[in-house]
């Protein structure tokens, strides 16, 4: 017996081993519907099927079944119980945990970035800087599964620099009246600037 999967009806009920000539086979379903009349049965949907074999000579009747075909799903996410951990600045501390996947067989895990590349193969993601993660699916039933909506792990307190509009002025002959100025940053709460040697040359961003 062959379950139905991802939905169609698929299923199948093979290898009966039927001894007798001049039989007439008739299968009807939970509902009492006459779904086939050969010696097996494809394209059924999940149900309950029960085969009635008629020697059309003396009248004999024999019943087998019922034959169960069961319903194969793809996987299914449940996110109720997510759990997101942000980053703390700069530093991988992110995480997504408490993600349920049910399905058949063993279940593989891909998590990607917001680039595709694979950062993940288990159901919790852990150790992640800021940025924005999917998680993928498969199980062994072979159906194709939805992935998981987008989750966001932000870096309160991450420090921004903006370098865009930057204007470097050159230093003129002998005189210290070179200078950086345009530089923009986002969180910053004290700016020091060293030069070569380590020296704070500057407490500002111009």
């Amino acid at each position: 017996i062959t379950p139905a999967t991802c939905g169609a009806n698929n299923g199948s009920i093979n290898g009966l081993q039927i001894k007798g000539i001049n039989l007439k086979y008739q299968w009807r379903n939970a509902a009492n519907v006459v779904v086939g009349t050969g010696p097996a049965l494809g394209n059924l949907a999940p149900d309950s099927y029960t085969l009635t074999i008629t020697d059309t000579v003396n009248g004999c009747t024999a019943t087998g079944g019922p034959f169960v075909v069961k319903s194969v799903a793809a996987p299914v996410l449940d996110a109720t119980g997510a759990v997101v951990k942000n980053a703390i600045c700069s530093q991988p501390a992110g995480s997504i945990t408490g993600l349920k996947v049910t399905g058949t067989g063993v279940i593989t895990y891909t998590w990607k970035d917001a680039s595709q590349q694979v950062v993940g193969t288990t159901p919790d993601l852990l150790n992640m800087p800021a940025g924005v993660y999917v998680l993928s699916f498969t199980d062994e039933s072979s159906c194709p599964a939805v992935p998981s909506a987008p989750f966001t792990i932000t870096a309160p307190g991450l420090i921004i620099i903006d370098q865009s509009r930057v204007v470097i002025k050159e230093a003129s002959c002998a005189a210290d009246d070179g200078g950086v100025t345009g530089l923009q940053a986002t969180n910053a709460e004290t700016v020091r600037w060293l030069d070569q040697n380590g020296v704070t040359v500057g407490n500002s961003l111009d």
